[in-house]
């Protein structure tokens, strides 16, 4: 139990497994395992992870609300591990949904296409470390506002922090015209859509950048009434006995006008970064490292380069995106989730087109 605004909350939540039919899930386990071995001779290992889950919810308070919510939950990743000498590649695919174990049952290609592209990254040449023009995929940009923006803008992180208060200051510019990012907890069938967050409050969809412009930030009913703004319906737990702490839901970078394939012609050297493998963020600089790259060349996309890093300040790369894809994909359901104060993990939506980044620190062979 705890009390916010005068406004006893009572949450209870509960998950347990489904029961899907061990025997077949250890056979689909080992058959991608052996598609992966088999590919190639370098294939030196393979991972395969699969969960589910099935989760239900009840919520009351003293305003009178009672809210039960089920939650499914189904995802699975497949990695080909390849190794030449001391090199050492590995490429992971992930899959599943909220709409049952459907959504994993033809991963038979992704397993192929793991172990292929390890193989190939064996053979690919690190990138040159320098400052480029990239063009980031869905994968990078949805990333890069989760990470890099989303939690910047989660309200009580803003309160603590006197310097990002001065920073996140509502109606300062932090990009082009064309750049909107939203947060959207009432999103039907994405990771991170619930119809009421932990305290009650409905979810909506919460512009937090609009044409170019600070216009909103993350609230829970505490960070709400500290700021003297409305409660945007993200507090969240990763289960009962936690504490709600504002969390992003479904946050993505919109779309824009600007067709992908346009993105690469006037780069007469540059980057095209592709996928995720792991980063970290410190206030407003980021660091991420990316699956792999390709490199541009006179307009067009060349040789495959592995080891890509980006590093930069949030605001200035922000500022330096000048072109923005017309059509978000979101990233799809696997294992993980966000971390904040000791809960983890959350399930939350990652979104966003293809995007141009110009002026953007490249890490990798020096």
């Amino acid at each position: 139990m705890w009390v916010k605004d005068s406004i006893i909350n009572l949450g209870f939540r509960s998950a347990y497994y489904t029961g899907f039919n061990s025997n077949l899930l250890l056979g689909k386990g080992a058959l991608l395992c052996k598609i992966v071995l088999n590919y190639d001779e370098k294939i030196q290992s393979s991972d395969v992870g699969y969960a589910d889950s099935f989760k239900k919810s009840w919520f009351a308070n003293s305003e009178g609300a009672y809210i039960e919510e089920e939650t499914p939950d189904v995802n699975m990743a497949v990695a080909g591990i390849a190794r030449d000498g001391d090199l050492v590649q590995t490429n992971r695919r992930i899959g599943g949904g909220a709409d049952g174990f459907q959504s994993v049952e033809n991963f038979h290609k992704d397993a192929e296409a793991a172990a292929k592209r390890a193989v190939e990254l064996l053979s690919a040449p690190p990138v040159q470390g320098g400052t480029y023009s990239v063009v980031a995929d869905h994968f990078v940009s949805g990333l890069f506002t989760h990470e890099a923006f989303g939690h910047l803008s989660e309200a009580d992180f803003v309160d603590e922090n006197p310097k990002m208060r001065e920073l996140m200051v509502i109606g300062k510019r932090f990009g082009v015209d064309n750049l909107n990012i939203i947060d959207d907890g009432a999103m039907p069938g994405k990771l991170g859509t619930h119809k009421f967050d932990y305290e009650g409050t409905p979810t909506r969809e919460n512009y937090l950048i609009k044409d170019g412009h600070l216009v909103g930030r993350l609230h829970s009913r505490e960070s709400a009434a500290k700021m003297s703004e409305e409660p945007t319906g993200n507090a969240r737990a990763v289960e009962f006995q936690h504490p709600p702490l504002v969390r992003m839901t479904n946050t993505y970078l919109d779309k824009g006008p600007d067709k992908f394939e346009d993105m690469f012609k006037d780069i007469e050297l540059g980057v095209y970064a592709v996928g995720f493998k792991g980063g970290q963020t410190a206030m407003e600089m980021f660091t991420f490292s990316v699956d792999y790259g390709y490199m541009i060349r006179n307009g067009e996309i060349a040789e495959l380069v592995r080891d890509v890093v980006l590093t930069g300040n949030v605001f200035e790369t922000m500022m330096n995106i000048d072109m923005i894809g017309d059509e978000v994909s979101w990233w799809p359901n696997g294992p993980g989730g966000c971390g904040k104060g000791g809960q983890m993990p959350l399930r939350v939506g990652l979104g966003g087109p293809p995007i141009r980044i110009q002026n953007c620190v490249v890490g990798g062979q020096q």
